[in-house]
């Protein structure tokens, strides 16, 4: 598993990546800093594999928000220099336009954040995670929608989580994003039995594509966890309740908890 420093370079590293709803490079845009070393061999290229259907396994939304600034512009580098604050500012979606969006498209709004990468710049990735979430105006949004379940499950059940990195990026975001109660208290027992039967098929895979990829159960292990509690399966729920550092993690992503395979158990047998 990666560990905070690294993940922390992560964050340096992926920070300024956005990916617009236009094919074409902005003006004045660094195309190289949209790009990720994951490990030392591979890297990723966000404005073409985020805007890949073969990638994600969805078609993007063709309703989705262009943030107007982005990170590599000379707009971006001017409004930076004004302070963190007011690029935040910047970054908000106006209510009358999160108002006509579809559900896709504000999901996909939420992911095309320029400041999402900050869940790695924090002591957990849930604590960046839900400090990320206070300055996302899609995040508040998706909470309104009615069908913002059953989108959640589609889009995770069809990406893939290997042949694709910038799927591989995409993990930690979304499992986290269903690991909100905000979130898992709208799906029902069937849809949180889904979600954990495909996230076993995915550590499957990754595990298989590379064993390194191992460092994501931290995110995926939280989320399947989380959705058993939630669905009262009665067996991890006696477990929890005989297990403090098995409580500790599923209320705070505690990294010193180290027994996922506790968890895959559970959750193959759910």
């Amino acid at each position: 598993m990666k560990t905070i420093k690294q993940l922390s370079l992560w964050s340096m590293a992926t920070i300024a990546i956005m990916c617009s709803c236009q094919k074409d490079e902005p003006i004045g845009l660094n195309y190289e800093r949209y790009s990720l070393s994951i490990g030392e061999t591979r890297s990723v290229d966000y404005l073409t594999t985020l805007d890949s259907d073969e990638c994600m396994g969805i078609v993007r939304p063709t309703d989705c928000y262009t943030y107007p600034y982005l990170p590599g512009t000379d707009a971006w580098n001017e409004l930076h220099n004004q302070g963190l604050q007011v690029v935040y500012e910047a970054c908000k979606i106006p209510e009358d336009i999160l108002k006509t969006l579809s559900t896709e498209a504000v999901i996909q709004a939420f992911f095309d954040f320029p400041f999402i990468s900050e869940i790695y710049a924090s002591n957990s990735m849930l604590e960046g995670f839900n400090s990320m979430t206070n300055k996302n105006s899609a995040y508040a949004e998706i909470l309104k929608r009615e069908d913002v379940a059953s989108t959640l499950v589609e889009r995770y059940v069809n990406y893939k989580a290997v042949g694709c990195n910038a799927a591989i990026y995409h993990t930690p975001e979304l499992e986290l994003l269903l690991a909100q109660p905000e979130i898992y208290n709208m799906l029902d027992k069937n849809q949180c039995k889904e979600i954990v039967k495909e996230a076993l098929n995915k550590i499957s895979a990754r595990l298989n594509y590379d064993p390194e990829l191992k460092w994501l159960h931290i995110n995926t292990c939280l989320m399947m966890g989380r959705l058993m509690l939630s669905a009262g399966y009665e067996d991890f729920k006696d477990a929890v309740s005989g297990s403090k550092t098995l409580q500790e993690y599923l209320d705070s992503q505690d990294y010193s908890f180290k027994d996922y395979e506790l968890i895959i158990l559970y959750a193959n047998n759910y």
